[in-house]
């Protein structure tokens, strides 16, 4: 061994980290460093001198500042560091390499197996999986709880683990959630904007995994009601031992963005509360098949859309008049919705920009058939609820509303709703038929829709 190379392995100093990066990385010199990491160029050698410390915040800097520069991945990080320190080369996680330079800088070394052991907690999922397979026996089980398991089917190298487990033979067991208001609500919280073109819907997932549960006899797919709040991965290994890593969930931040990994082994306590976390999990789970059959439907949103809503005035309805209301009602993200009532007596004199005389606010949900909208004023006081017929035609709806008239009376009518470019290409006086006078056969004791008004409605007989 040169002298050289014993140097390189026996001395991680700040001198040695400062002299690699300017050596490796375009148009760094040690003043530049010092100014990078420390603000100003003297701290670097007072340091080193001995007559200075770096603080946290300097250590997360110069850290930073060697990953972005060595490639700016996690890979090319420990890459870099391995080129400079070969003692390093033990260590095969970025936070090891971390903690081990840190506790050399510091005048405190770690022994090398108490990093590789302790380390377990700050792992991400494949450094987990590389802990368990290069400090113990194979892997025989991996359980795997997650919101969706989506980094598992889009990831290449998890991809890859997964494909070699699931050849080999090895069991399997993935339990996620299906897409629900709720679950898509939380989904929608965790998921990182940047990479929001590569996401699959929860249900997509779903079939994705259970294609993998087709495919392989030794994976077992589960669908659970309950929501699940953190990821947690078990691996069981040949030799006895196993491990459990776990990540939280945060609201407003990306999973790949989460820190908070909690790591156990089977000898701890914790480990036996994840375990039976996941057999509970997996026990009230229902199979693909059982979930597809159960399902009433998969969950749906409706475009984000302004409508132009329409009825009789109710009073004049009798004495077969034809004075209308021209509301507005807007389709918002999340299937939210608002109605502004009241807006215009005319469709000449509709303009969203009018003053409306009562405001609602509320939730819409999908049937196969239908389209259900249930509003409430700001005081939660007053509520309104439509029911509209559902037809793949999506500029225009017919339906019935259900709210209070203005003596606090309880009444149901029919109402049009259509996109604002049709407002004066309509034909009110069939509307008004529509709406109005085509109740003949329920001898006006039952507001209906029949099917030959939704055709015409649908039709271009609506218009002019």
């Amino acid at each position: 061994m040169s002298p050289k190379d014993k140097l390189q392995e026996t001395e991680i100093s700040l001198d040695n980290i400062a002299d690699y990066c300017k050596k490796s990385f375009k148009n760094c010199n040690r003043t530049r460093f010092s100014k990078k990491i420390f603000g100003y160029d003297a701290k670097l050698s007072r340091v080193i001198k001995d007559q200075a410390k770096m603080t946290d915040n300097e250590y997360k800097k110069m850290f930073e500042f060697i990953k972005v520069n060595s490639g700016g991945t996690t890979a090319s990080f420990v890459d870099q560091l391995h080129s400079w320190f070969p003692a390093l080369r033990k260590f095969k996680t970025e936070e090891e390499i971390i903690c081990k330079i840190k506790s050399e800088l510091e005048g405190n070394p770690l022994g090398d197996d108490i990093i590789i052991e302790d380390m377990g907690s700050k792992y991400g999922t494949i450094e987990f999986i590389r802990f368990c397979t290069e400090n113990n026996s194979s892997i025989k089980n991996l359980y795997m709880v997650a919101q969706t398991g989506w980094e598992w089917l889009d990831d290449k190298e998890l991809n890859s683990v997964l494909m070699e487990l699931a050849h080999n033979g090895k069991t399997i067991i993935v339990v996620t959630n299906p897409e629900t208001e709720t679950t898509k609500s939380i989904a929608n919280a965790i998921k990182d904007e940047k990479m929001k073109l590569r996401y699959m819907s929860l249900n997509e997932t779903l079939a994705k995994w259970h294609a993998y549960e087709k495919e392989f006899k030794n994976i077992e797919f589960r669908v659970s009601p309950l929501p699940i709040l953190h990821q947690t991965i078990i691996i069981e290994l040949e030799g006895g031992s196993a491990y459990a890593l776990v990540r939280d969930y945060i609201y407003d931040s990306p999973v790949s963005l989460t820190t908070s990994h909690k790591y156990s082994k089977n000898k701890d306590s914790d480990y036996n509360l994840y375990y039976k976390e996941f057999n509970y999990l997996r026990l009230h789970a229902q199979s693909y098949e059982e979930w597809l059959k159960s399902s009433p439907m998969m969950y749906e949103e409706m475009h984000i859309r302004d409508y132009v809503l329409v009825y009789p005035v109710h009073k004049e309805t009798k004495n077969k008049g034809m004075s209308w209301v021209f509301s507005s009602l807007s389709i918002e993200k999340n299937n939210n919705v608002s109605l502004k009532a009241n807006m215009s007596d005319t469709h000449e004199a509709f303009c969203t920009a009018n003053q409306c005389e009562y405001e609602y606010h509320g939730i819409i949900n999908l049937s196969p058939k239908m389209i259900f909208l249930s509003m409430t004023d700001a005081k939660q006081v007053e509520r309104v609820s439509i029911s509209f017929a559902r037809l793949m035609n999506y500029d225009r709806f017919i339906g019935i509303l259900t709210a209070l008239s203005p003596g606090g009376v309880p009444l149901s009518f029919k109402c049009a709703c259509f996109d604002e470019k049709y407002l004066n290409r309509i034909d009110y006086d069939n509307l008004f038929r529509l709406l109005v006078l085509n109740n003949t056969e329920t001898n006006n004791n039952l507001i209906k829709i029949d099917s030959e008004d939704m055709e015409e409605f649908y039709s271009d007989k609506i218009f002019k």
